[in-house]
């Protein structure tokens, strides 16, 4: 690739592309909290189940697992961010299991457990239930598809973009790019029939049953890959350089990019697909068209295909640098909370890649293009090896980009806390949940007297309720902490809130071994600096 990049404007682009080039940064759904509680003991059967999201989701599969072993099907309606279940079948008495498994809003499959009893346990199952991306091999296979289906549309779309505006293909650039534009449709069939396997959890067996194909159509990820393979094939006529093709099947291979994926969830869905399709479209000319340019600049007139080549280059890069700076202000995830987490490390792997295929086309542009011009023997090879190593690069910077299904993006940091200052004659506390719910939540509690001095009771526990919700109480009991100087504070293990709020507290101080006192108040939100 070659660009007409002077040195001037070279170090600022590198500084926005490094800290404000991503992929779309919304995380995937991620569970809050259920109605009973995990882990729960009911003395009887509930009338009804609720799960809790941070976004939108719908079901893909729900199952009982009942006390005696045996499994029964759950319906599900949605309700907002969650889920309403029906109620488990009777088992009697013991451990029930509700394995549910969602699509979020982004396609991306989540999947966890909750578990309660009624009356006693029978099993050790017990725990929170955790949602989490997994990382199966259908999970693999899924993103190996989904990267050659969208590999063959960029290259055969990019091709058409080549053939109408920068130059007429070469031979072996026009075999290039009629074999991806017939293996398009059959690649993106196969990718959607493995998201439906990925999105159930489902083995091979399942590939051809009609409930795969359905789930997979159903999400956004689905029916994009088919509108890629309708790019591809819409851009075969742009392969001989008519212009209208070329621009629809980049129109429709960008909005196909767009319609899936973390841009389209989420509050601003709609502004960040735009730019998302943006960011897709410069993507789809830079990547797909190197081919088609490995080929033509090793044509005698290669120096000046170089040039025209640079003249939307470098427009489709200021594109792409402008659309992920939208991207990223568009979700505001700070470089801090990136950098802390998987999905960033994978972030910044891609822009490592992107760095290089840039300073590739720096070379192409400063170096190799004049170099073309006055000795072209020397040059032309070292030319191929540049685009050559600038599309390997860009290869891998897909396969990245697909990797982000295997680790959700961070959220921003929050810093939501619960907070109520309760108090009677003999004893006064500070108590804070954090973070704020719903979802798993500390309590942290420090004492003091009634003299303002700090003091230490022998025992505490809590009560949490939800009037409004109807949930509760949640009985908890706080612990001093071990550390030498933590003076009169106290903590709760893990406990889930799985509702807002506003939530009741009532605490129990054991002041001495015969005195007690019960403080109640209601829990307020704030946000921390």
């Amino acid at each position: 690739m070659s660009m007409p990049l002077p040195p001037n404007v070279l170090r600022p682009i590198f500084l926005f592309l490094m800290l404000c080039l991503p992929v779309q940064a919304l995380a995937h759904a991620e569970f809050r909290g259920s109605d009973p509680v995990a882990d729960a003991m009911l003395p009887a059967s509930p009338d009804h189940v609720a799960l809790q999201f941070s976004e939108p989701v719908g079901a893909l599969s729900l199952t009982w697992r009942l006390p005696d072993g045996s499994t029964a099907e759950a319906r599900a309606t949605g309700a907002g961010h969650g889920l309403d279940i029906s109620a488990p079948p009777n088992g009697g008495e013991g451990t029930y299991v509700l394995n549910w498994r969602v699509a979020s809003a982004d396609g991306h499959p989540v999947g966890g457990a909750l578990v309660f009893s009624i009356g006693k346990i029978t099993e050790q199952t017990t725990g929170a239930a955790n949602a989490a991306s997994e990382v199966t091999a259908g999970a693999l296979n899924a993103i190996a598809a989904r990267f050659a289906a969208v590999l063959a549309m960029i290259l055969s779309v990019g091709a058409a973009i080549h053939a109408s505006f920068v130059a007429p293909l070469a031979r072996r650039a026009q075999r290039i790019a009629r074999l991806s534009s017939r293996l398009a449709a059959p690649l993106a069939l196969v990718a959607i029939g493995l998201y439906g396997l990925d999105l159930l959890a489902a083995g091979p067996g399942a590939l051809f049953s009609p409930g795969n194909w359905r789930i997979a159509l159903a999400a956004p990820r689905g029916w994009s890959l088919l509108l890629m393979a309708g790019a591809a094939l819409l851009s075969i006529p742009g392969h001989s350089g008519r212009k209208p093709a070329a621009l629809g099947a980049l129109t429709l291979g960008a909005a196909a990019m767009a319609v899936s994926g973390h841009s389209a969830a989420g509050d601003h869905a709609l502004i960040g697909q735009i730019i998302m399709g943006a960011h897709a479209a410069a993507l789809i000319f830079w990547i797909g068209a190197l081919p088609a340019l490995l080929s033509s600049a090793m044509e005698p007139d290669g120096a000046s295909v170089m040039r025209r080549f640079s003249d939307l280059a470098l427009p489709a890069v200021l594109v792409l640098i402008a659309s992920g700076t939208g991207l990223i202000i568009l979700r505001g995830l700070p470089l801090p909370v990136l950098a802390a987490s998987k999905w960033g490390t994978l972030l910044m792997a891609k822009l490592t890649l992107v760095s290089l295929m840039l300073g590739l086309a720096l070379w192409n542009k400063l170096r190799a293009t004049p170099g073309l011009e006055t000795n072209p023997s020397d040059m032309a090879p070292r030319l191929r090896r540049s685009i050559g190593a600038e599309i390997a690069l860009g290869a891998l910077v897909l396969l990245l980009a697909m990797g982000f299904r295997l680790t959700p993006p961070p959220k921003p940091a929050l810093n939501e806390m619960l907070y109520a200052h309760l108090m009677d004659a003999q004893v006064m506390v500070d108590v804070s949940v954090t973070p704020a719910p719903p979802g798993t939540t500390i309590i942290a509690l420090s004492f003091m007297g009634s003299d303002g001095n700090p003091f230490e009771p022998k025992e505490v526990t809590l009560s949490l309720s939800d009037p409004a919700a109807g949930i509760g109480p949640i009985e908890v009991r706080a612990e001093k902490d071990s550390a030498p100087d933590s003076g009169a504070l106290w903590h709760s293990p893990p406990v889930t809130l799985p509702s807002p709020g506003p939530w009741e507290i009532a605490l129990r101080v054991l002041i001495t071994d015969f005195t007690q006192a019960t403080l109640r108040g209601e829990l307020e939100r704030f946000t921390s600096p």
